[in-house]
C-alpha cells in the first residue's frame, strides 16, 4: 500500500475492508511467504497513464515491497496493491531568499501574487499525489494477468470493494489456466535447454577425445623418435668400442675412459624408460560419453 500522509488513514481503511472482502470470498490474505520467489509488476501510479511510447521512458519512483501482499485462493496467488494515484501539477519555483527557495503550486502562486512576486521564477510540471486511490490485482506467479479499479472525481472506491473482491475471485480459473500453460512452456524451455546443453557437452566431449587422441599419437611418435635417436647413439658407441679395441695398448685405456664417460652422459637406452612416459588417449581425457569412442 502506497499513499501520502494526507490520505494514509483512508487508504489503510480501504485496504483493510478489501482484505476482509477477499477473505469472505474464500481467500487467505498474507504477506507473500519468503521461501518462494514471487513475480512483481511495474505499476504506473499516474491517474491517466500515457501511451505506450511515453510509458516506455517513464520510470516510477514508487516504493516497491520485496514481498507483495497476496490473496491465496487455494494455491493461486494474486498480489494486491492499494495506492494513491498521481496527477500532473503545474508548479512554480519561487526564491524566498535566506534558504527558503522551493516549488509551490501555480494556483497558490496566482492566489498570492503580492506575497510571491519575485524577479526570477519559472514553472514546471510534476506528478503529485492526487488524493484518489487505485486498487491493482495481478498474478504473483509470473503470468501476465492484471486488473485495476480506481476512484474518479469525488466518488470513493469503498462501495465497490465487495464487487472488486468477487471479480478477483472470478478470475481465478483464468489465472490457473494461464499459470499451468506458463509452467508447461517453462518445462518445454527447460527440456530444450537440457537437450541443447547435452548436445554442447557431446560436441565438447568429441573435441576433447579427438584432441587427446592427437596428443597421444604425437607423444608416442616422439617416444619412438627419441628411442630411435638413442639407439643410433648406442650403435655409434658400440662401433666406437670396437674401434677402441683395435687401438694399441697405450692408447686404449684413456679412450675407454672417455667412452665410459660418454655412456654415463647419455644414460639408459632401455625402450621401457621412454614408454613409461607415454599416455594413452583415455589417460589424457576420460570421455563423458564413452559411446562416443565407438563412432
Amino acid at each position: 500500500m502506497i499513499a501520502s500522509d494526507a490520505i494514509i488513514e483512508r487508504a489503510l481503511g480501504v485496504a483493510s475492508k478489501l482484505y476482509n472482502e477477499l477473505e469472505a470470498a474464500g481467500a487467505r490474505v498474507v504477506i507473500a511467504p519468503a521461501d518462494q520467489r514471487w513475480s512483481g509488476m511495474a505499476i504506473d501510479e499516474r491517474e491517466v497513464p500515457k501511451d505506450d511510447r511515453q510509458r516506455h521512458y517513464y520510470q516510477s519512483s514508487m516504493w516497491s515491497p520485496m514481498r507483495p501482499t497476496v490473496a491465496f485462493f487455494h494455491d493461486t496467488a494474486i498480489a494486491i496493491a492499494v495506492l494513491e494515484m498521481t496527477e500532473p501539477v503545474l508548479l512554480r519555483y519561487v526564491g524566498h531568499g535566506q534558504g527558503h527557495d522551493g516549488y509551490i503550486r501555480e494556483t497558490e502562486y496566482l492566489a498570492n501574487l503580492r506575497k510571491y512576486r519575485q524577479h526570477h521564477t519559472w514553472t514546471t510540471t510534476k506528478d503529485l499525489p492526487c488524493g484518489r486511490l487505485r486498487i491493482v490485482a495481478f498474478s504473483a506467479e509470473g503470468v501476465k494477468w492484471s486488473k485495476s479499479w480506481q476512484e474518479k472525481g469525488s466518488t470513493t472506491i469503498d462501495a465497490a470493494l465487495h464487487r472488486i473482491a468477487r471479480e478477483i475471485r472470478a478470475a481465478v480459473p483464468e489465472i490457473i489456466v494461464m499459470v499451468e500453460e506458463a509452467r508447461r512452456q517453462a518445462e518445454i524451455r527447460h527440456q530444450e535447454y537440457l537437450a541443447a546443453e547435452e548436445r554442447r557437452q557431446r560436441q565438447e566431449d568429441r573435441r576433447r577425445i579427438e584432441e587427446s587422441t592427437r596428443q597421444s599419437r604425437e607423444a608416442l611418435g616422439q617416444v619412438i623418435q627419441q628411442w630411435a635417436d638413442r639407439m643410433a647413439v648406442e650403435r655409434f658407441l658400440d662401433e666406437l668400442s670396437r674401434s677402441i679395441d683395435r687401438l694399441p695398448e697405450e692408447e686404449r685405456a684413456p679412450m675407454l675412459d672417455r667412452l665410459r664417460l660418454a655412456k654415463e652422459f647419455m644414460g639408459a637406452v632401455d625402450p621401457l624408460e621412454f614408454f613409461r612416459e607415454w599416455r594413452a588417449p583415455e589417460e589424457i581425457y576420460r570421455p563423458l560419453f564413452p559411446q562416443a569412442l565407438e563412432r
